[in-house]
C-alpha cells in the first residue's frame, strides 16, 4: 500500500511466485480485516462520548456546549468525500456509473466521518462518482435503523462544505446541527458580512478533514496512483486498512495555540459591519483612477506603515493559510525592475474617509490578478492609522474577491499587502526571497 508496487515486482523481491505472494497478500489483507481494523475503525471502535472528548476548542466553543456536562456536550463531527482513481472499464454501465465530469476521471469516492482531532470514525463506499456528497448523506440518514443514528444523538453538529447543501434540511430533520460555508444570494457576485464572517467560522474548523484526505494520498502510493481494475473489489479495504493505520500511528491534530485569541477576535468581530466595503461601493471606487497615485511600496510615504510580526499577522488573518498565499501573490505581482506597486489615495475627500470612524486615516489599494481566472482583477481597500501599531493599525480593509467583505479574519489578497509592507520588505526574509524565485521561475517558463 505504501509503495503502490505491483504484485509481479514484490513477488520477485519476496522471491516467489506471482500466485504465491497473490494468495499470501489476500490472507494478510483478510487478517487486517478480521483482526486489526474493527478495533480502530467503525462506530463500534470507540463511543460518542470518546468523540465529544476529542472535541477541539474553536469548533467546540463557535458550534457546541462546553460549559455542559460531558454526557450533554454535543459531539462535532466533519465529513468529506474522497477520491480514488482507477483505470477506464470495457464494461459500459461500469464506466458510465464511475466516470466524473467534474473531475474529468474515472474515480470511485469513499465518505469520511472525522472527529475534530483528525480521528477517523468511520469510512463508507464505495460510492459512485456521478453521486454527490449530498445524495451519499441523504441515503445514509434515510435509513432510520442506520449505525448513523444509533451512534449520534439529536443536536450533535455536523461541520460540511457546500456539496452537502441538499443535505442540511434532512439533517435538521432528524435534529443534528448542520454548518456550512454560505453561498452567495442570486445576482450577487460577494457574500455578505455576515455570510463571510459565518463561512470563516465553518473553514477555521473544517479544515481537518481536509487533511486527513491528503494523508491517505500521501501516505499511501496506492491511493494515489490509477487503481488497477483488476483489484478494484479490494479497493475499498485497503481504503479502511489505510484508514486503521493512520488512527493507530498518525499522530492527532491539536489545539492551535492561538485558539483562544482566535475565539476573542471572532467574538469581537463577528457582528461588525464592513464599513469600508460600504464606502467603497457607495462612491464606486474601483472607477475611480485619478484618486489613487500608483508608487512603489518601498518609497518613504509608506515608511509610517505599521509593522507586523508573524504573530500579529496570523492573528490578523485566523491563521496561516492566507500568510502562505500571500507569498504566491506577491511573488506573481513584482514588476520586472523588483518593485511591489501600490495605490495610495492621496486625492480621496478627508470627509469620505472620515465616514469610518472619524479618523484621519490613509486609504491603501491594490489590484490583484485572481489565481484561478486571468480575466479575473480584485481590488484590495486597507485604511491604515499610522499611529498605531500592529493589528490595531488596521482597523478597516476590504477586497473585491467572493469573501473579500468579512471582518473575522482576511482574505489571501489583503494579507498580500500587510505582508510585504508591514512585514517582509523590513525582514528581508528568506520568504520574500522564495517569492522571489518563484516569480523568475514561472519567467522562465516558456507556456503558449
Amino acid at each position: 500500500m505504501r509503495t503502490g508496487d505491483s504484485n509481479a515486482r514484490l513477488a520477485s523481491i519476496f522471491k516467489t511466485s506471482e500466485s504465491t505472494f497473490q494468495r499470501m497478500l489476500n490472507e494478510g489483507r483478510e487478517a487486517l480485516l478480521v483482526d486489526y481494523v474493527p478495533s480502530r475503525l467503525g462506530y463500534d471502535h470507540m463511543s460518542r462520548e470518546e468523540v465529544v472528548q476529542r472535541n477541539l476548542i474553536i469548533p467546540e466553543r463557535l458550534f457546541g456546549n462546553p460549559d455542559s456536562p460531558i454526557n450533554e456536550r454535543k459531539a462535532v463531527t466533519m465529513c468529506d468525500g474522497t477520491y480514488i482513481n482507477h483505470q477506464k472499464s470495457s464494461n459500459y454501465f461500469f464506466q458510465r456509473k464511475s466516470y466524473s465530469s467534474h473531475k474529468y476521471r474515472n474515480l470511485l469516492k469513499p465518505m469520511l466521518y472525522v472527529c475534530c482531532d483528525g480521528h477517523i470514525i468511520e469510512v463508507s463506499g464505495p460510492h459512485a462518482a456521478t453521486t454527490s456528497d449530498a445524495v451519499i448523506m441523504n441515503n445514509t440518514i434515510d435509513d432510520e435503523e442506520g449505525l448513523i443514528h444509533w451512534f449520534y444523538r439529536p443536536g450533535d453538529v455536523f461541520i460540511l462544505d457546500r456539496g452537502f447543501r441538499d443535505s442540511k434540511g434532512p439533517l435538521e430533520e432528524y435534529g443534528y446541527a448542520v454548518h456550512m460555508p454560505e453561498t452567495k444570494h442570486p445576482r450577487k457576485t460577494q457574500l455578505t458580512t455576515d455570510q463571510a464572517n459565518k463561512s470563516r467560522c465553518v473553514t477555521i474548523c473544517r479544515w481537518v478533514v481536509e487533511v486527513i484526505n491528503g494523508r491517505f494520498k500521501r501516505d499511501f502510493r496506492l491511493l494515489r496512483i490509477d487503481h488497477s481494475n483488476r483489484a478494484l473489489s479490494y479497493m475499498m479495504d485497503y481504503f479502511r486498512i489505510a484508514a486503521a493505520l493512520l488512527n493507530d500511528f498518525h499522530v492527532l491534530i491539536d489545539n492551535n495555540v492561538h485558539a483562544n485569541e482566535f475565539l476573542n477576535i471572532i467574538n469581537e468581530r463577528i457582528s461588525q459591519p464592513n464599513r469600508l466595503a460600504d464606502l467603497v461601493i457607495r462612491n464606486n471606487y474601483n472607477r475611480r483612477r485619478a484618486h489613487f497615485q500608483p508608487m512603489a511600496a518601498n518609497m518613504p510615504e509608506f515608511e509610517q506603515f505599521p509593522r507586523f510580526s508573524e504573530e500579529q499577522m496570523i492573528l490578523f488573518a485566523l491563521g496561516s493559510y492566507q500568510i502562505k498565499q500571500a507569498r504566491k501573490y506577491y511573488g506573481e505581482h513584482l514588476q520586472p525592475d523588483g518593485e511591489f506597486i501600490i495605490e495610495l489615495g492621496g486625492d480621496v475627500p478627508v470627509q469620505e474617509v472620515r465616514e469610518l470612524d472619524g479618523r484621519d486615516l490613509w486609504l491603501i489599494r491594490d489590484r490583484m490578478q485572481s489565481r484561478h481566472t486571468r480575466s479575473k482583477t480584485y481590488y484590495v481597500y486597507i485604511a491604515v492609522e499610522p499611529t498605531l501599531s500592529g493589528r490595531e493599525a488596521v482597523p478597516h480593509y476590504y477586497c473585491h474577491c467572493n469573501a473579500g467583505k468579512r471582518t473575522v479574519g482576511c482574505c489571501a489578497h489583503v494579507m498580500t499587502v500587510i505582508w510585504y509592507i508591514g512585514f517582509a520588505r523590513h525582514e528581508h526574509s528568506s520568504a520574500s526571497r522564495r517569492a522571489r524565485k518563484y516569480n523568475r521561475q514561472a519567467g522562465a517558463l516558456n507556456i503558449v
